[in-house]
């Protein structure tokens, strides 16, 4: 028996309903996170990292051009992932994650965001005490020479420690992070580098780094792994140099901003394959010209009786430019015979 559908049936919505959802390990949830991946790497409310056309300067036409960016699409998938294991809006993911030196981070708000929202805590909280004015002694390396050199500085500060604190609405425990001081700030190095928003805003910085410290050990699986944003430009990174030497730096990446080691070991240790060809060619350029000036043969029958001295002829001129001009002489061709 043949069954006929009318248009009634055709309109009638689909009982037949997907469990497809974002991820990486069937098919269909794999199909679906791609084409969302596609639909948000179009969109110009998303930062750079996750469109699909990033915009850049081109020091060859020294104007702005439009240049297809082909982390796009795997970002934008890996942030959908973040964003439905955390129960996300994937746009608030990608405005607040943050990839410095390669390593992804979140941004401070976030973090607070997310223990907040959790619902395993009441409100994060945050007490600041003021200790006054401290001397505090803190190490500062130094490479010169090639040598890493360190001396003990001292730096007088108004030493504030913060404490971030939330309840347990599981147990009714008060839980609090590490305390996290200037004096801490001084001596891990996050305080004296340039720019450093510890010198103009530290109450908001204290809060920012407690919040974080606070996180990782109650929360550890709401930042996935991650440290926030602050903490990973001010963290120090070791680059390996060309002798072997391990040299370590640290520094504050602006965001966007990516740095240069090849530049910093090029300044610190010179490349010894550059240093012997350029040697090379030094000697090169000193025989050539020894040869140069040297005579073919020496003519005998044109002696000076009086002074003993040998007149020589090294042929005739058949390129000027290979004799040296004295500047002080208004006749190039002084001394070559012409």
């Amino acid at each position: 028996m043949t069954q006929i559908q009318t248009t009634a049936s055709l309109l009638q919505p689909s009982t037949q309903k997907t469990n497809a959802t974002v991820g990486f390990f069937d098919f269909e949830s794999f199909e679906l996170t791609q084409r969302m991946a596609k639909m948000f790497a179009s969109s110009s409310l998303v930062p750079a990292q996750f469109r699909k056309s990033v915009e850049k300067y081109n020091n060859q036409t020294r104007q702005r051009e439009w240049v297809e960016n082909p982390e796009a699409i795997a970002n934008c998938c890996i942030a959908l992932d973040m964003a439905a294991r955390l129960n996300a809006n994937p746009i608030m993911v990608m405005q607040n994650l943050y990839v410095i030196e390669g390593r992804p981070s979140w941004s401070s708000q976030w973090i607070i965001a997310c223990i907040n929202r959790s619902g395993r805590f009441t409100p994060l909280q945050f007490r600041i005490e003021d200790k006054g004015e401290q001397e505090v002694q803190y190490e500062e390396s130094a490479w010169v020479n090639g040598k890493k050199q360190s001396a003990m500085k001292k730096a007088t500060i108004r030493n504030l420690v913060c404490v971030a604190h939330a309840k347990s609405l599981e147990t009714g425990e008060t839980v609090e992070s590490a305390p996290i001081s200037m004096e801490l700030a001084v001596k891990e190095g996050w305080y004296g580098k340039n720019g450093s928003k510890w010198q103009t805003m530290p109450e908001m910085m204290l809060r920012y780094r407690a919040a974080s410290f606070f996180g990782r050990i109650y929360a550890p699986d709401l930042l996935m792994g991650f440290s926030s944003q602050e903490e990973a430009e001010e963290m120090a990174y070791i680059e390996t140099m060309p002798s072997g030497e391990v040299v370590e730096e640290t520094t504050k990446v602006a965001k966007g901003k990516m740095k240069k080691a090849e530049a910093v070991a090029a300044l610190l240790i010179p490349d010894a394959a550059a240093e012997a060809e350029a040697e090379a060619i030094a000697q090169q350029i000193t025989s050539a010209s020894i040869q140069s000036n040297a005579p073919e043969h020496v003519d005998t029958e044109h002696v000076d009786t009086q002074t003993d001295e040998v007149l020589y002829n090294t042929g005739p001129l058949s390129n000027p430019d290979q004799y040296p001009v004295n500047p002080d002489d208004d006749d190039i061709f002084a001394g070559t015979g012409v």
